[in-house]
């Protein structure tokens, strides 16, 4: 698990919130790995839906400032789909106002996503269950505030291990700003929205090699 110092991230988060404002993203979805096919169904849905479930993988294609090379990325938005091989536009958006359309999420249910991403993005990587097990956890969060796989107005299943490790992940979250991480949406009309780690901290701010991240094990 990854700690964050508490300052730095609050700061890092505010100001590349503000260098992101208007900024757009092209992107091309090149794969999801680690993932996992799991049966999903929410409020508004006559059946359920198997869908892939993990690790996002993007280039980009064009970006004026956040981000270069490959990126992973999380989908927020549940009814919207996405294509293989297809090239997106995407705006930067803070995640408390996203998904688009809509009101977007809040400040609780973004401090949540903040507090997965810290304590267990990088365990996403690692396999299959890990992978769409954090997804699994993106979409509760977004959708339920119960936060249990199981029950409530969204719920997932066809894999027991990946949804337990997902709802362990859940139970974990208790508001430690300690594991806040710098998160941000990026929003799109035409495909899913995505929650993406804050890129280019040390550009943004200005202060080359300077971490502005303290993580310790």
């Amino acid at each position: 698990m990854v700690r964050f110092n508490v300052f730095s991230a609050a700061v890092l988060a505010m100001t590349a919130a503000s260098a992101a404002s208007a900024q757009t993203v092209v992107a091309r979805l090149d794969g999801i790995s680690p993932s996992r096919v799991l049966s999903m169904t929410t409020d508004g849905w006559d059946h359920d839906r198997d869908v892939r479930t993990g690790v996002n993988n993007f280039t980009v294609i064009d970006s004026p400032v956040l981000l270069t090379g490959q990126f992973n990325a999380f989908c927020i938005d549940v009814h919207q789909t996405i294509q293989l091989e297809h090239t997106y536009t995407y705006t930067v958006t803070p995640i408390e106002l996203a998904p688009l359309p809509g009101d977007g999420m809040g400040q609780a249910k973004a401090d949540l996503l903040r507090e997965l991403w810290g304590r267990h993005y990088f365990d996403s990587l690692l396999s299959n269950t890990n992978g769409s097990a954090f997804q699994a956890a993106v979409w509760e969060i977004i959708n339920d505030p119960g936060l249990n796989l199981n029950f409530g107005s969204f719920q997932m299943s066809g894999s027991e291990t990946t949804i337990d490790r997902a709802q362990d992940w859940l139970d974990e979250l208790n508001g430690d700003h300690a594991y806040f991480a710098p998160v941000y949406a990026l929003t799109s009309g035409e495909t899913q929205d995505m929650l993406v780690p804050t890129p280019g901290s040390a550009a943004l701010l200005g202060i080359g090699g300077l971490a502005m991240l303290r993580r310790r094990r």
